[in-house]
């Protein structure tokens, strides 16, 4: 975007997608290790933050590549048959795992986490039944406690709510958002998303708290996700719980209401 705005604009070249798949085709397949859901301000980033820390790790959080391939489930359907869309679908997203998971030199078997953006909530059915066998976490938190800090600081679902198009894709309603109070509609998408979560609990989907936070939750995540955490890595996670999980490079302090 910076470039395309410079005078005069670069020359620019369009890739068709078959050159994504061609090149994840030269590296070992790779499929995520788990997948983090989220139902924003609840934090799923201190989470992922912390599962980093193990050197196998290669953490994709809310990449954006990722997330527009979810939500292309969402669309209409196009002029061919679901089982198609789906497959075409598995096969772009298992190359841009791939090619993520090979683009770290220095882990040689990486193990990938995929944290989702909360709108990815909606389309857990779909993301499940690409990659069957890899678990899945819910992270929640008191309801009133995320609207509270959306209706402060609104994350990407909440300002979508003057986007009738975007309302019908997410949450199949035929009006906008902005017709009800911000409260009642954040009321209304969180409940949507918690309907939709609650029919993928099995063995394989679990939810984590907000308030069972903790670093021996972190650990029994890692075990649930293969993620071989060991206690030397202790320390490195103590260090992410005391800081702003947002910005943690800066060292800005943690506090409850920032999550």
């Amino acid at each position: 975007r910076r470039l395309k705005n410079q005078l005069p604009p670069p020359a620019e070249q369009t890739t068709p997608v078959t050159a994504l798949i061609e090149a994840a085709r030269q590296l070992p397949p790779i499929q995520p290790c788990g997948i983090i859901f989220h139902v924003s301000r609840c934090g799923s980033t201190l989470v992922a933050n912390a599962l980093r820390t193990s050197r196998s790790v290669v953490g994709l959080s809310e990449a954006w590549p990722i997330e527009q391939l979810f939500l292309q489930n969402l669309c209409p359907e196009p002029p061919f048959s679901s089982h198609r869309r789906h497959c075409v679908l598995r096969l772009l997203l298992d190359s841009v795992v791939t090619l993520y998971g090979h683009n770290n030199r220095v882990i040689t078997n990486p193990s990938v986490v995929i944290k989702c953006y909360t709108v990815n909530m909606a389309c857990i059915p779909f993301i499940r039944a690409i990659w069957p066998n890899v678990p899945s976490l819910i992270v929640i938190r008191d309801p009133v406690e995320v609207m509270t800090s959306n209706i402060s600081r609104p994350g990407g679902w909440v300002t979508i709510r003057h986007r009738p198009k975007a309302l019908s894709r997410i949450f199949g309603w035929n009006n906008s958002g902005s017709d009800i109070p911000l409260e009642d509609y954040c009321a209304r998408a969180i409940g949507h998303f918690f309907v939709l979560a609650k029919t993928q609990l099995d063995t394989l989907c679990r939810v984590l708290d907000y308030q069972q936070l903790t670093i021996g939750t972190i650990y029994r995540i890692a075990a649930f996700f293969n993620i071989p955490l060991t206690s030397s890595d202790f320390a490195s996670i103590e260090r992410i719980f005391t800081v702003y999980s947002k910005d943690p490079d800066t060292g800005k302090q943690f506090c409850r209401q920032e999550v």
